[in-house]
């Protein structure tokens, strides 16, 4: 589950800690606008089995039950397909958990909407290569512009969430479905490697477009 309660994910109510397993199996995912679908939650287990081999798992949350998911993800040989993220520095990782940048991919998130932003991410460049940066920004600026560019010198990707706006400087899903150039475009344009997307199906097609126009 990404949130405590079961209200927004889920046709059930309440906290999720309220509830047992069969309970909250008994219950149904909603879609992105609310609607209850025909699907039941899975469990961790399940959702890494099923994507083994397929496809790279962002555990959103995954940081904060380390002690519980990094069993789960040694029985379930799924070590290699899932990335971890947080806000936390470099020296604060290091410090809970010495060996988990050898054993799994780790992503710090650098939220240039707090101070020390800059500072927090040369850390993680100089005593560790991050597979890659997520970057959560307001506005653009001269010195996220330079933080892409140390990110790009580094080879070290850059990850960008468009679910919505605020986490992009105004670029969204929504605005790319109007003008693909001024969200993906612009964010390609400037060494994004990664986004987030909830459509990935139209990212796809603008790639595919993209890459027909180069010369």
């Amino acid at each position: 589950m990404h949130d405590p309660s079961l209200d927004r994910t889920t046709t059930g109510k309440g906290n999720v800690s309220d509830f047992t397993l069969e309970e909250i199996r008994g219950f149904r995912l909603r879609d992105g606008l609310g609607s209850p679908t025909a699907f039941a939650v899975p469990t961790l287990r399940e959702a890494l089995v099923v994507a083994r081999g397929r496809i790279l798992l962002n555990l959103d949350k995954g940081y904060r039950y380390f002690s519980e998911v990094m069993p789960l993800l040694e029985k379930t040989n799924t070590l290699g397909l899932v990335l971890l993220k947080g806000p936390l520095s470099v020296a604060e990782v290091m410090a809970e958990h010495g060996n988990l940048l050898s054993r799994v991919a780790y992503m710090p998130v650098i939220n240039f909407g707090k101070p020390g932003a800059v500072e927090l991410l040369q850390a993680w460049l100089e005593k560790a290569k991050p597979c890659a940066v997520e970057f959560v920004f307001a506005t653009w600026s001269s010195e996220l512009a330079e933080a892409f560019a140390e990110c790009r010198r580094r080879r070290v990707r850059i990850w960008v969430n468009v679910l919505w706006p605020h986490l992009a400087g105004g670029l969204s899903d929504d605005l790319a479905l109007h003008k693909p150039d001024e969200v993906y475009g612009v964010l390609l344009d400037r060494g994004v490697s990664m986004l987030q997307t909830d459509r990935p199906r139209e990212l796809q097609a603008y790639l595919r477009q993209r890459g027909s126009r180069r010369p």
